[in-house]
């Protein structure tokens, strides 16, 4: 499973975050919460989705602004050591995913403007929590990359 992990992340992390909407939605319906009725109240969804996607670009902007630390990085003397291995591959992939992830979801966000359905909501959840991992998995190589440079 490890190695399927590390070879195949953007699969993993995908039945992760399929798997917490699919949790999120059976709590709604076995609770009765209604999420999504709540939010659609009195103009909040469409707010919700708004700020959504200014967040979602500003991401999309900081991700490709990393991509490019990323290629300053790789300049650096003290990063010798990874050229001979498979990490900077699966970096580059890592942040390409992520730039790929949240533009889309930025792109998804578009017809919220004009549509405001429950499916809709849910899809976004998914595309939120895929968003989220993708930008956590790109801070992390950033924190090792900043480590190893200092360390080394």
């Amino acid at each position: 499973m490890n190695e399927f992990r590390k070879k195949h992340f953007i699969i993993f992390d995908s039945m992760i975050c399929l798997v917490l909407v699919a949790d999120f939605f059976v709590i709604d319906l076995k609770l009765k919460l209604d999420i999504f009725s709540l939010l659609s109240k009195n103009e909040n969804l469409k707010s919700f989705y708004k700020d959504l996607f200014n967040i979602s670009v500003t991401i999309f902007l900081f991700l490709v602004t990393s991509l490019s630390v990323l290629f300053a990085f790789s300049d650096n003397s003290k990063l010798k050591i990874l050229e001979n291995t498979e990490h900077p591959k699966t970096m580059f992939d890592v942040f390409i995913n992520a730039i790929i992830c949240t533009g889309l979801f930025s792109v998804m966000l578009i017809p919220t403007y004009f549509i405001c359905n429950e499916w809709l909501f849910w899809i976004l959840l998914y595309g939120l929590l895929i968003c989220v991992a993708r930008v956590f998995r790109v801070i992390w190589i950033l924190k090792n990359l900043t480590f190893m440079i200092i360390r080394l």
